[in-house]
């Protein structure tokens, strides 16, 4: 979706155009937003089981809904600090997008040049919403406490949150990861957390195996 003109939303006669945020999904029809709706729907829609139930519920464990409700609120709003820190962090991180995106020439212009600025100004804000001076402890302090939620998330025993098995909590956090995975910060705190280095490559492991 184009960052300035959300083009694409407004052009879908299938979507609401009072909602201009994404991910928006539409499922069997209805339009549905925000990413933990997104998810919840789809768990009833598939029936989904979690690792630590014995019987399909449709639902996802507390657990899993305490500790992704923790990635969208503490875990996400540290990212844009991370990745759009400086000008030119923030130039980097807008490569993939302008050169993977369908966007004519000049919208992937006005993308590519306006989309590090805008960001560049969101990561300040940000950082003083959320009181962030140092970006890199910041996140470094919140991979460790995403460890020590995957330790006590009262699975059975294993690498993942979900135990032996990965569960919606870890497709989740892997998720939220992908945004960083070429970026330095991350490589840096994962050679410092072996731990975290370890369910990085496991849960990428298992969600390929699906």
């Amino acid at each position: 979706v184009h960052p300035f003109n959300k083009k694409e939303i407004l052009n879908d006669p299938r979507l609401d155009k009072t909602y201009k945020k994404v991910p928006i999904a539409l499922l069997d029809g209805e339009q549905v937003n925000d990413s933990r709706e997104i998810i919840r729907r789809l768990c009833a829609m598939h029936k989904y089981t979690s690792p630590t139930a014995e019987t399909g519920t449709g639902k996802m464990s507390p657990g899993e809904e305490r500790d992704i409700d923790w990635a969208y609120t503490h875990f996400l709003p540290i990212l844009p600090a991370c990745l759009y820190s400086t000008l030119f962090s923030s130039w980097k991180a807008f490569d993939s997008i302008a050169a993977l995106s369908n966007f004519s020439p000049l919208e992937r212009l006005s993308v590519r040049v306006g989309g590090p600025l805008l960001m560049f100004a969101v990561s300040r804000m940000q950082k003083k919403k959320q009181g962030i001076t140092d970006p890199a402890k910041a996140f470094e302090n919140a991979c460790s406490e995403w460890m020590q939620r995957v330790r006590n998330s009262g699975g059975a025993p294993g690498p993942f949150h979900g135990g032996r098995n990965p569960d919606i909590a870890d497709v989740v956090v892997y998720g939220l990861f992908q945004a960083l995975r070429n970026a330095e910060v991350l490589q840096a705190v994962r050679h410092k957390n072996p731990a975290l280095n370890a369910w990085l490559l496991e849960t990428g492991k298992a969600i390929t195996r699906q």
